[in-house]
């Protein structure tokens, strides 16, 4: 991939580990700039809006049809010098001095302009604004009708779409909803009603989502196809041909990014950071942690993959946790915390997703043993609403079960957070002979399972508080602490 420094005090671009070019005109690097960004925003560069930017930045009076022409030719000319000519300037026949002009891409090309503020990047989400409640009932009915497809329920599926419509999402938000809507009509032979949801989506901006259209173009070649194979080939064997390459995030590492950005903002939140310079409130490390979640959470559902869907609401799940009670604007209640972790339980359950982990215990057993006084009113009204796998925090079944699958997919940390888990409900919900006999077996095996391990093991267990619940004498064993 290919990225350019462009810097318009210099008049001079740079290439990311290549060379450096001065341009010999003035306005050559603001304008190559303008050419990028507006291609960033999928739109061509008018004169108009050309003439507009100079202006702004001190030219006296338009430039005319001369001094464009020698500034694009410039520009032209550095672009065809580029290693593997990756993109090109282009207008309509004989609006080359007059344009619009656009960039056409070969190949991704990123760019950054020296000294250009930065300006909040526009991400795709499910909501206009962060609200839990809305996007966990947004979640939820996605989840609903993704359950109900998997199953061949096309049907129920569209149903449990339809209350999304209703909600603040975005316009992002709302192509989707009606792109997933046709898929499940177009499974039903209902090609007339998938065809007009598509042309639905085309027809709306999505500048978050740029691609969304072309997607949006490319499924109702996808619906020509599946309503008439045989007649639809011929037209499809000229207009099905190579993607266009976009200029934008790998799909690969988009969603994972939203996520890991959210996670990394959570803890500058509890101050278990040391990044940034500390202007951020808390409140506002939370709403930004909520919208990368959110973008997360959209991603994951394009891509069908409930597994990594599951760990994002498992994740905001429990960033509620970690923020609950904090003394801020924002601060989720704990009957907020826990319809999350609820959530996160039903991908197992309607999509038989996250088998591949057990963070789900290890989340919903810290958030038992933290507030179990008051979530024990909720486990009255409902008693099957804290259960996994067939038991819930109540109970030491719960715990057996969490090591048991940590054992099978989690890594030492995970184990012994496991343990640890086990070791807090023995010592606060056990008594007499039956808790004496449990703490010593967790002791042994805690002792059996980190005796040796890297020291960064137990640093991270002590960096994250669980070391604290650990007897003295376990802790002298592994840390060489004394009471």
């Amino acid at each position: 991939m290919t990225h350019l420094f462009i810097d318009e005090q210099l008049n001079q671009v740079s290439v990311l580990d290549g060379e450096r070019h001065r341009f010999n005109r003035r306005w050559e690097a603001r304008v190559l700039a303008l050419l990028l960004q507006a291609a960033q925003a999928t739109q061509a560069l008018s004169a108009s809006s050309l003439q507009h930017a100079l202006q702004q930045h001190g030219q006296l009076k338009p430039l005319n049809r001369m001094q464009l022409q020698r500034i694009l030719t410039n520009i032209h000319s550095f672009l065809a010098a580029l290693p593997g000519q990756p993109l090109r300037l282009a207008s309509a026949p004989r609006k080359g001095t007059v344009g619009p002009w656009h960039m056409s891409y070969q190949s991704p090309v990123t760019f950054s302009v020296v000294g250009a503020a930065q300006t909040p990047t526009n991400y795709p989400r499910l909501l206009q604004t962060p609200c839990i409640d809305q996007l966990h009932a947004t979640v939820t009915d996605l989840l609903i009708s993704d359950g109900f497809a998997v199953h061949g329920s096309y049907r129920s599926a569209i149903e449990a779409l339809q209350p999304i419509y209703a909600r603040p999402i975005t316009t992002e938000a709302r192509c989707t909803v009606w792109l997933r809507e046709a898929m499940w009509h177009k499974r039903l032979g209902h090609f007339d009603a998938a065809r007009d949801l598509a042309l639905r989506a085309l027809a709306v901006q999505t500048p978050a989502d740029p691609s969304l259209q072309a997607h949006a173009s490319f499924f109702l070649q996808r619906i020509a196809y599946d309503e008439a194979p045989a007649s639809a080939a011929a037209t499809l064997w000229h207009t099905v041909t190579q993607l266009p390459p976009t200029l934008g995030t790998d799909w690969r590492t988009q969603a994972e990014w939203h996520n890991l950005r959210a996670l990394v903002t959570r803890r500058k939140l509890l101050g278990l950071s040391t990044l940034g310079d500390g202007t951020d409130t808390p409140a506002a490390l939370h709403t930004d942690a909520l919208q990368h979640f959110d973008c997360a959470i959209y991603l994951g559902l394009w891509q069908r993959d409930w597994d990594r869907l599951q760990a994002y609401v498992a994740n905001l799940a429990f960033h509620l946790q970690s923020v609950y009670g904090l003394a801020m604007e924002g601060a989720p209640s704990l009957q907020q915390v826990f319809r999350w972790h609820r959530l996160t339980l039903a991908y197992s359950d309607k999509l038989e997703a996250a088998r591949d982990s057990a963070w789900e215990y290890i989340f919903l057993g810290n958030f038992w043993l933290d507030h179990h006084a008051s979530l024990s009113a909720i486990e009255y009204h409902d008693p099957l609403a804290q259960e996994v796998d067939g038991s819930n925090p109540a109970s030491e079944t719960f715990y057996q079960q969490a090591i048991q699958r940590l054992k099978e997919c989690g890594d030492v940390r995970q184990v012994a957070i496991g343990w640890t888990l086990y070791l807090r409900f023995a010592h606060t919900h056990m008594q007499g002979l039956a808790q004496r006999k449990a703490v010593s077996m967790v002791c042994g095996q805690m002792t059996e399972l980190l005796r040796g391990q890297a020291q960064s093991v137990l640093h991270e267990l002590q960096a994250e508080g669980y070391t604290a619940h650990w007897p003295w004498e376990l802790r002298d064993a592994l840390l060489g602490q004394t009471p």
